[in-house]
């Protein structure tokens, strides 16, 4: 990590959480939001399909079950089991990606933020927002899109 610098990692039960050391606890970082509740279904790929517009739907002050879904699932991802619903209350988005990352340890996640003070209703992490599986022969490329300009 000496390389990277600003950037730190730790080990969170088994889990290597590489982070930019100033969007760790910034408001901006849509991974500080607290979920009332958010239950693990039963894939990989489903828990990304949910979990990234329940992160939404909460930072504009709705629950999880609320909102439209839109999206798919690579299916490698589909293949890696979560525990059916584990229930987690009151805790924040790092977190419950974090538990789901060390119980089934074969996918990563990486989300790109547009600065160093990303703003939360921001869609910038949300478009660049990639998770792959680590057993897949050839990695799907990751494009960031750059945001766009204000006017």
């Amino acid at each position: 990590m000496s390389q990277l610098r600003g950037f730190a990692w730790r080990d969170e039960g088994g889990v290597a959480h590489v982070y930019e050391r100033h969007l760790l606890d910034a408001p901006g970082n849509l991974l500080n939001v607290r979920i009332p509740v958010f239950t693990f279904p039963h894939t990989v790929g489903e828990f990304m399909y949910f979990f990234r517009p329940c992160i939404h739907s909460v930072i504009l002050g709705h629950g999880c079950g609320e909102g439209i879904f839109m999206g798919f699932q690579l299916p490698e991802l589909r293949q890696g089991a979560l525990p059916y619903g584990q229930t987690f209350r009151d805790e924040i988005a790092r977190k419950i990606l974090l538990a789901a990352l060390r119980v089934n340890g074969r996918f990563y996640v990486f989300i790109a933020f547009e600065g160093p003070q990303p703003e939360l209703r921001s869609q910038y992490p949300f478009i660049n927002w990639f998770a792959e599986s680590l057993e897949v022969s050839e990695p799907s490329p990751m494009r960031v899109q750059r945001p766009k300009a204000r006017a």
